[in-house]
């Protein structure tokens, strides 16, 4: 069994999820009292973030807790209907070329895995268009019939996604060294390292170099 894993935010979708949900909310004219009070809370983070005084990791984590969070006590249906929107205009910002990767990857005979910290309703929406056999996010998670966010959520970063990938499939037969993993940040190292085809896609600056030191392939 050969797996290609593919990042999400930065590879498969050249944008940041963050910020496209947060104006997806505003074109959908959803709660401007809740989008109020998720940017208020998150803003002195984010300036920390700029500032240096905290890292990029923990300004993530806040960004994906305050957008999970405006869905808190809103009806499943609602919210199903808002991700079906949003995908919907996220579709024409897909990377075409890294589309072309994955129908490769698939006629090759890899497994799909959409590994991301991106809240997992959008993934799975993206992994039913381009038939992933598997997608591992964050979940929404929730209280009864609604959704509720939790301070302790499980949100996937850094070397968590090689950990979480490694313990979900160390029941099967991967033959590592025939994988693939596509990414774009240094943040994505661990899994980069844990494959035998690393391909750095539109590279941040530290994994650049990485990448070209090591002769990964960069697209």
């Amino acid at each position: 069994m050969k797996l290609a894993i593919f990042d999400f935010d930065g590879t498969l979708f050249p944008f940041e999820t963050f910020p496209y949900l947060y104006s997806q909310w505003k074109q959908q004219k959803k709660s401007r009292i809740r989008y109020v009070i998720g940017m208020l809370s998150f803003m002195p983070v984010y300036l920390s973030y700029k500032a240096k005084l905290v890292s990029s990791e923990t300004m993530r984590r806040k960004a994906v807790f305050e957008l999970a969070s405006l869905f808190n006590g809103m009806d499943i249906e609602e919210v199903e209907e808002f991700f079906d929107q949003a995908y919907a205009n996220m579709k024409t910002r897909i990377d075409l070329e890294m589309v072309k990767e994955i129908y490769k990857c698939k006629e090759d005979g890899f497994y799909l895995i959409l590994l991301s910290g991106a809240l997992k309703p959008i993934l799975i929406r993206v992994a039913q268009e381009y038939k992933f056999d598997d997608v591992i996010g964050t979940e929404l998670t929730m209280r009864g019939n609604k959704p509720f966010f939790y301070k302790n959520f499980q949100y996937i970063q850094g070397e968590e996604k090689a950990t979480t990938v490694v313990k979900k499939y160390r029941d099967f037969d991967v033959g590592w060294k025939n994988s693939r993993a596509y990414a774009d940040s240094f943040s994505d190292l661990a899994i980069m390292e844990l494959v035998g085809e690393p391909f750095a896609v539109r590279p941040d600056e530290d994994l650049l170099n990485v990448a070209k030191e090591r002769q990964w392939k960069i697209i």
